[in-house]
């Protein structure tokens, strides 16, 4: 029997649900209507159409779709994936489709749930869409004419790149094998946990490059991050970092409408629990044992430096761990820089961009060069991460002719930068120095907790 896959759309999010039998999907979808709207149940619904939607749900709706569905399904995994996605905040649309490989479809169905969701007409949306279509289009006529291919690496869904099978893999950053004693038992990330990626997994990182690159260069870039990490609540391994300003005062991110707040432990700020749930608190905290506070603001000083040479390769190994295999043979010399070369080079600049929407998990864009024009470098990277926009070359590729680090050969680059980019900084990521962070605080919730244990 053939394998059919319905498809739902969230605002938020898409989830698919694979069904084996034409009948059983017929009596599937006919249920999930009458969970929906009863009214919905006519004879024009006894076939499954392309796109049926949108339908307003509400939590006790999905509560119920999401019972029903994860009572046929039998993989563990996907009932733990149909929870998350079944969690509505406010009744709000969804879209069912069956065309399941239409990632255009897909994603101009969810951009118009925003729409929807915030209760615009039907001729508002047609109107907006049909500007939104357009836009796409010119959007994607620009992107052909650029010099580069793009390879965009998404946090849709939890995607794991290289050799499934431990006994065949083969590490791509020091070549070790399980035959000559690599071990590949660790889940390696291929863009650091630290900074928000859940869903990008290297299966081709043995363990010993793993703790390598964990220990002496990815922390960097979490460290140069810390600021927007705390302004912006992004997560790391262990959840929300706490964050020292000097030794009585500490900062971390509090966002009481999180499931498990009133049960997590809290450490320092256990003390201020009450008072932060009866004031809704979502937003950063400081917390002092020294009095008085500084109401002005911080001065935010981390114990923790970072070394922009690290940071640089941080940028790099996310590429590297995320490029399509095939071309990994054009970076040999990158690879072993990355693992094993500890000494200084002049390294190209790295362009910055503020953007005013926030990324809480990264996004990746692999740009590969489409020709043989060597005046430009044949790969570069775009990471999103909060309100930044980094991009990178790849340095020591064997397709480039020049290292991109004069200001003669960076110019053809830099003309590509500002036509994509336009608004950008440039900075410097050679050194092997440590750089401290100092910025002030400006609007904080300041806390003593010595007042707060006096009242308890």
């Amino acid at each position: 029997m053939d394998n059919i896959v319905l498809t739902f759309i969230k605002e938020e999010g898409i989830i698919d649900y694979t069904f084996i039998s034409i009948d059983g999907l017929s009596k599937c979808y006919m249920k999930i209507l009458d969970i929906i709207d009863s009214k919905l149940l006519c004879t024009s619904y006894r076939m499954i159409p392309d796109i049926d939607g949108p339908h307003e749900i509400t939590q006790e709706k999905a509560n119920q779709i999401c019972e029903y569905i994860c009572g046929l399904e039998t993989d563990e995994k996907t009932k733990g994936k149909s929870k998350g996605f079944w969690n509505i905040k406010l009744p709000e649309n969804i879209f069912i489709i069956s065309i399941s490989n239409s990632d255009e479809l897909r994603s101009l169905l969810q951009d118009s749930l925003k729409l929807y969701n915030a209760h615009k007409s039907v001729d508002e949306i047609n109107s907006i869409m049909i500007d939104y279509i357009e836009q796409q289009k010119k959007d994607k006529a620009f992107i052909a004419s650029l010099p580069y291919h793009i390879t965009y690496r998404y946090p849709e869904k939890r995607v794991c790149y290289g050799e499934s099978i431990k006994s065949k893999r083969k590490c791509i950053y020091c070549g070790n094998t399980a035959e000559n004693g690599a071990s590949f038992k660790e889940i390696a990330h291929a863009i650091p946990e630290s900074i928000g990626n859940k869903k990008f997994i290297q299966n081709e990182e043995c363990d010993e490059c793993n703790s390598y690159f964990a220990d002496n260069v990815e922390e960097h870039m979490s460290n140069m991050l810390m600021w927007e990490r705390l302004i912006y609540g992004l997560k790391g391994k262990n959840g929300y970092p706490i964050f020292q300003i000097d030794n009585n005062t500490f900062a971390r991110y509090i966002d009481v409408q999180e499931k498990n707040f009133a049960s997590s432990n809290l450490g320092i700020f256990e003390a201020a629990r009450d008072l932060l749930i009866n004031e809704n608190c979502q937003e950063p905290v400081i917390i002092s044992s020294s009095m008085p506070l500084d109401t002005q603001g911080f001065d935010f000083s981390y114990i923790k430096g970072y070394s922009p040479v690290n940071v640089y390769k941080t940028l790099v190994k996310c590429a590297i761990g995320l490029i399509d295999k095939e071309e990994l043979i054009h970076f040999s010399r990158t690879i072993e820089w990355l693992r094993y070369d500890n000494s200084y080079h002049n390294l190209p600049d790295i362009a910055i961009k503020t953007k005013k929407s926030i990324s809480k998990e990264p996004e990746l864009y692999i740009c590969t060069r489409k020709n043989e024009d060597y005046s430009l470098p044949y790969c570069y990277g775009e990471l999103r991460i909060l309100n930044k926009i980094f991009i990178f070359i790849i340095p020591f590729c064997e397709k480039d002719k020049c290292k991109f680090i004069s200001k003669k050969s960076w110019l053809s680059f830099e003309n590509h930068l500002k036509k994509v980019y336009k608004a950008y900084h440039i900075d410097s990521f050679s050194s092997t120095h440590t750089k401290n962070i100092s910025v002030p605080f400006k609007k904080v919730r300041n806390i003593d907790i010595d007042s707060l244990n006096k009242e308890s």
